[in-house]
């Protein structure tokens, strides 16, 4: 997360930048965009715009373009923090009809606010189009981490944002919120590239869970965690997410500490009519830095996936593929151990798929063939990304000029 606060003329161009297109609908008390904009500019001085773009289509956006009157400064100025900005804090502009960076699909997934709970949400009000625009607003929570000690230093393993009480002799019972793990200590074994590294890490939400802490500051931990999830059922996909799981974390003769996970729960998903249920396999861990997950085999019953004709407005899919590999699938993030946010699951499941599938946007009527791709499924998204496909080579007429009348060379349009 970026420390550099930024100086409000430079705050105050982006404020307007991001927002000058939107209106509060009639319904919408008088200050709601207001405060909507004084959650924004807090973010923008706390040096939003110095980090990874975590703002919804970047691109769109050119703070150093905005021209104003005078006089339609004031209802920027109106938005400016009176105080220190809150460090950490974090806005994302959203408008639920179109795709947008929080989805984790961007540059820097493990920077991004996707997968994080938002702390509140201001909207929706109303873009140009009459689309509706939210603006999500991420803030740190108070945490606790947990340690080894090893060669004279202290070595987090994990940080949770959850109550923590004494639950007996070396026993920590967690109450609700959330617990980021390490995720290097699952993928050490894994070829060179699909390592994690020791700031990078993943988060569940729980109802609850307790932790062993031996006397020995160095003997091995166990973690069971009972997730929070919510099942989600739509005409394009659902999701019955797994509740439990349960870890180990080690030290071995050479103080690297390793972690696996002991046991794990069953779930299910539904993608375009294709069910899987999903069971737990032999858990070993595999990192994708790409799209910022880490993925934990599992076991689909169901290696077809034959998605149906009508189950999407928006795209029409036809044919079958194999699937080859399933995993219990969580995003991933960079954890600095100065600011940890709330995540809103316990992860989702991912689906590696091979074959002859086609999905093509309606009325574009030149279908993808998906050879290779990945399909991840979390309570709120379903994202299908491809690594191979094909499709028609579309031709065109683009005419360049022209013939002149008794003339035996073209002349330029």
């Amino acid at each position: 997360m970026a420390r550099t606060s930024i100086h409000w003329a430079i705050a105050r161009q982006w404020l307007a930048a991001l927002t000058e297109d939107v209106r509060a609908p009639p319904t919408a008390s008088s200050d709601a965009l207001l405060a909507a904009r004084k959650d924004i500019a807090i973010a923008l001085m706390d040096g939003q715009v110095d980090g990874p773009s975590t703002f919804e289509h970047p691109f769109i956006y050119r703070a150093a373009s905005v021209s104003l009157p005078p006089s339609r400064w004031a209802i920027y100025d109106a938005a400016r923090p009176t105080g220190s900005p809150t460090p950490g804090q974090r806005v994302v502009r959203r408008t639920p009809a179109l795709p947008f960076n929080a989805i984790q699909q961007d540059t820097f997934p493990k920077n991004s606010m996707s997968g994080r709970k938002a702390t509140l949400t201001h909207g929706p009000f109303l873009d140009r189009m009459n689309r509706e625009v939210y603006i999500d607003v991420f803030r740190p929570s108070p945490f606790r981490s947990f340690e080894f000690f090893i060669n004279g230093i202290f070595v987090p393993h994990l940080y949770t944002t959850s109550p923590v009480e004494s639950g007996g002799s070396f026993v920590a019972d967690l109450g609700r919120g959330t617990v980021w793990i390490r995720a290097d200590m699952f993928t050490r074994s894994g070829p060179v590239g699909k390592q994690a590294t020791e700031s990078t890490y993943f988060g569940l939400a729980i109802e609850s869970g307790t932790l062993t802490l031996p006397p020995l500051t160095t003997g091995q931990r166990s973690l069971n965690l009972n997730l929070a999830g919510t099942a989600t059922d739509s005409p394009i996909f659902s999701i019955a997410p797994i509740t439990t799981v349960s870890f180990l974390f080690t030290v071995d003769e050479n103080n690297i500490v390793s972690a696996t996970i002991t046991s794990l729960g069953d779930g299910a998903t539904t993608v375009l009519g294709s069910k899987f249920n999903m069971r737990p396999s032999e858990f070993n861990a595999s990192y994708d830095g790409l799209v910022g997950r880490i993925n934990f085999a599992m076991t689909a019953d169901n290696s077809t996936f034959a998605p149906a004709m009508q189950s999407s407005t928006l795209v029409d899919s036809s044919g079958t593929s194999t699937v080859v590999a399933a995993a219990w699938s969580i995003p991933l993030k960079d954890v600095d151990g100065i600011t940890v946010y709330e995540v809103a699951t316990a992860g989702g499941f991912s689906l590696s798929v091979s074959g002859g599938t086609v999905v093509d946007f309606r009325g574009d009527n030149q279908g993808v063939s998906l050879q290779e791709c990945n399909v991840f499924v979390d309570s709120g998204s379903l994202i299908i990304t491809g690594s191979r496909g094909q499709m028609p080579v579309r031709s065109r007429t683009v005419i360049i000029g022209e013939a002149a009348a008794n003339a035996t060379t073209p002349k330029s349009r």
